[in-house]
């Protein structure tokens, strides 16, 4: 897999591919397939924000960074909004 799916899947779920599925050895696909509409709206923001960081030619270690802030934040507001609209 490459770098930044791995990068991208710590930063908004918290582990890599393989940990997910070690974790879940019964589900099928993977740990995007399970995701919520809500962590692939924040997956496309933060593919798009490294899109961005990779064309500035941004070192991995400052991208790592300028993702993981907005990645927590919008994370965090996304899942207070689906619990919201759950209620």
């Amino acid at each position: 897999m490459p770098l930044k799916l791995i990068f991208l899947n710590q930063a908004l779920f918290g582990q890599t591919a393989k940990q997910w599925k070690d974790a879940n050895p019964k589900l099928k696909g993977n740990m995007r397939e399970h995701a919520t509409i809500e962590q692939l709206t924040v997956l496309a923001g933060l593919e798009s924000q490294n899109a961005l960081l990779i064309q500035q030619r941004i070192s991995a270690r400052r991208t790592a960074g300028n993702l993981k802030s907005p990645c927590h934040s919008t994370n965090e507001l996304a899942l207070t909004n689906s619990r919201t609209h759950a209620a």
